[in-house]
């Protein structure tokens, strides 16, 4: 059983934790095909693929695709594509990872945020974000292993 439920939020839909999901729990996987920047324009997935290499998308399917941003994630990306808690996540509330652990300098894509949540108010690559969260997702182990090397 899904340790999470669908729900209508500020952002349109969002995963929400159905119960008390506990810190390293996995929550889901990120599947889908993969593709390249060229195939993200060509399909206008501007809003749906996970970044996993300097050139690698996945075109993300539900359940996965449906989790929102927070600049303040209580979940992070490991091994490229399985969402864990980074803390423990108490039922009812939305679950959320920084799309900036997955994406480089190079991607043209940004995302204004208003998250609310120490927010940043722009999404951009790993490299933008401020040095302590850099090596605080880099100890959680939540930044994809292409920004790593």
């Amino acid at each position: 059983m899904n340790p999470f439920i669908i729900k209508p939020c500020a952002h349109g839909r969002g995963l929400f934790a159905a119960r008390l999901i506990k810190e390293g729990e996995i929550i889901t996987k990120f599947r889908g095909k993969k593709i390249n920047y060229s195939g993200v324009l060509r399909k206008r997935l501007i809003d749906n693929p996970l970044q996993i290499g300097p050139d690698t998308y996945v075109d993300i399917r539900p359940p996965a695709v449906i989790a929102n941003h927070s600049c303040d994630p209580n979940a992070g990306i490991t091994n490229d594509d399985t969402l864990i808690a980074v803390r423990d996540i108490p039922s009812g509330e939305e679950i959320c990872y920084d799309y900036s652990t997955t994406m480089d300098a190079e991607t043209e894509v940004t995302f204004r945020c208003d998250c609310g949540q120490k927010c940043r108010h722009e999404v951009l690559g790993f490299e933008h974000l401020p040095p302590d969260t850099q090596k605080r997702y880099l100890k959680l182990g939540i930044v994809q292993r292409y920004l790593v090397k």
